[in-house]
């Protein structure tokens, strides 16, 4: 599930080194089989940091923060994932984005109150 973030870039379907196809599902599903193995989240950033950089937009890079964080989410891994939305939210601050910096901030917070429960 996508949230109300920047106007989000279309999913992107990446290759791997193999050629095969991998999407953001795959690594959250990769993470939550094996929490220390980042080899499919690292291939997959690879890819969409080419992407970010070809489309040279801090919009661009922005919504990749987003996505690591959502995946870190998605995947459980909680202290990632809120600190993830903290460093997207501190990226929309800087970009006088104050909607999309509210809403990142909320996500953490949000995070860190499941955290103690």
């Amino acid at each position: 599930m996508r949230e109300r973030f920047p106007e989000q870039l279309p999913p992107s379907e990446e290759k791997g080194n193999e050629g095969e196809e991998v999407q953001s599902e795959q690594v959250v599903e990769n993470l939550k089989a094996d929490p220390e193995n980042k080899e499919l989240l690292l291939r997959w950033l690879d890819w969409r940091q080419q992407e970010v950089e070809l489309a040279n937009t801090s919009e661009a890079s922005l919504q990749l923060n987003i996505e690591v964080a959502q995946i870190y989410r998605d995947a459980g891994l909680k202290e990632y994932a809120s600190q993830a939305f903290r460093d997207a939210a501190i990226q929309a601050y800087q970009e006088h984005k104050d909607d999309v910096y509210e809403e990142l901030i909320e996500e953490a917070e949000k995070i860190e109150g499941a955290e103690g429960a």
